[in-house]
């Protein structure tokens, strides 16, 4: 068995501060931290605003982060072989700039009382983290296949898997 950890930070930017009020959550970030014992470090594996998917050190990010809640997930040896080929295979994607903001307008309009979709959903063309985080979940059965991360939040993810450790 592995150990993966699902983690849920926050940083001090108005990026940040403007997820969390909108999600009614005390994070703004979902992504999976893991260990390699082959390379004696603990990882980081993300979509970031900056630097799309991709993997990073939990030292350095934590130099901007903020760690609020860590959900333990066992993964057997198969499962998590199949997440880090998952990983590999998503690392590199750009940034969902446009999708987050599609989710933003559609999480401002519903706090109006009018409800509609993301309107700015590209499929798997651009990640951000609640849809790079959430289908890697889908495939270990943590999470219903048919929930639609492109309209969902790590608020919906935190949710989602805190009582199935």
């Amino acid at each position: 068995m592995k150990k993966i950890i699902i983690g849920f930070s926050k940083t001090d930017q108005i990026f940040s501060k403007a997820i969390m009020c909108l999600e009614d959550i005390d994070f703004s970030h979902v992504y999976f931290n893991f260990y390699s014992e082959s390379l004696e470090r603990n990882i980081i594996y993300h979509a970031s605003f900056f630097n799309g998917v991709s993997f990073i050190n939990k030292e350095r990010f934590l130099e901007v982060s903020e760690i609020v809640h860590e959900v333990e997930i066992q993964y057997t040896d198969e499962e998590y072989k199949k997440l880090m080929q998952y990983m590999i295979d998503k690392a590199g994607i750009k940034y969902g700039k446009l999708q987050i903001l599609g989710m933003g307008l559609s999480r401002v309009l519903r706090k109006i009382g009018i409800k509609i979709a993301n309107p700015v959903k590209d499929g798997s063309l651009t990640q951000v983290c609640s849809e790079i985080v959430g289908e890697g979940l889908k495939r270990k059965g943590l999470i219903d296949k048919s929930v639609d991360f492109e309209e969902e939040g790590p608020g919906y993810i935190y949710n989602a898997i805190k009582n199935k450790r």
